[in-house]
């Protein structure tokens, strides 16, 4: 897990808000489609039996 302290928070401090940080095992390119690409993300979080309509 990531231990570094990149607290950039510009959130008002009136304006709840929470930061996450995961590390994974792949490339950056790669985690970036997967979060970016609906058809990508669809086969990264569900099992193959699963159909995620667009």
């Amino acid at each position: 897990m990531n231990t570094t302290d990149t607290t950039t928070d510009t959130t008002p401090a009136d304006q709840p808000s929470f930061t996450i940080v995961r590390d994974f095992a792949a490339p950056r390119d790669r985690v970036w489609e997967a979060w970016t690409n609906p058809d990508v993300m669809a086969r990264w979080f569900h099992p193959e039996t699963l159909v995620t309509p667009r």
